[in-house]
């Protein structure tokens, strides 16, 4: 797929809408109506093009709410619970910050780290982050690269690749 083109704008979306649906399904539920219903749509589709048609409805309304970025965003679905902590501090700082959110809640969170593109640049992404242990795990849902949607870093990778964007994060409290 190294030559299929993609928007960066409905990557982000990808994303998000992969975090909120991930959130649903952990019980988390946003504070939006129509938020909740995509995602129970989602989840009762009896099909997969079903299951598409309604991943698309909550992709196309995630697009419309980040012209102002994800944090504003986040804060719209998800009120006071969002944090936007996570990278602050030493690399020790920041691991025992994930260690007690993971001991704590067990959410998935979002980050944003420089990832290489098929054409050899690099760039900030968001990725959702499932789980951290002695690795990373990391879920990448554009459907458009070469990239396993799943994949693993390890802890001291995924921090230099975290630092290079200055470690924006969005989590749930």
């Amino acid at each position: 797929m190294a030559d299929v083109e993609y928007d960066r704008e409905a990557l982000r979306a990808y994303t998000f809408g992969t975090w909120v649906f991930l959130l649903h399904a952990s019980g988390v539920e946003s504070l939006e109506t129509t938020v909740c219903d995509r995602c129970k749509a989602i989840v009762a589709a009896p099909d997969a093009e079903a299951g598409e048609i309604a991943v698309q409805a909550l992709i196309k309304q995630i697009v419309g709410g980040l012209a102002e970025g994800e944090a504003a965003l986040a804060q719209k679905l998800y009120g006071d619970r969002v944090a936007l902590d996570m990278g602050e501090g030493s690399r020790a700082e920041r691991n025992r910050r994930i260690r007690m959110f993971e001991f704590k809640n067990g959410l998935p969170w979002m980050a944003q780290i420089y990832q290489r593109g098929e054409n050899g640049t690099v760039a900030p992404v968001w990725v959702v982050v499932e789980r951290v242990a002695n690795k990373v795990a990391i879920m990448d849902p554009n459907p458009w690269n070469d990239i396993d949607e799943e994949y693993e870093l390890d802890v001291s990778d995924f921090h230099v690749l975290w630092e290079l964007a200055a470690q924006p994060s969005v989590y749930l409290n």
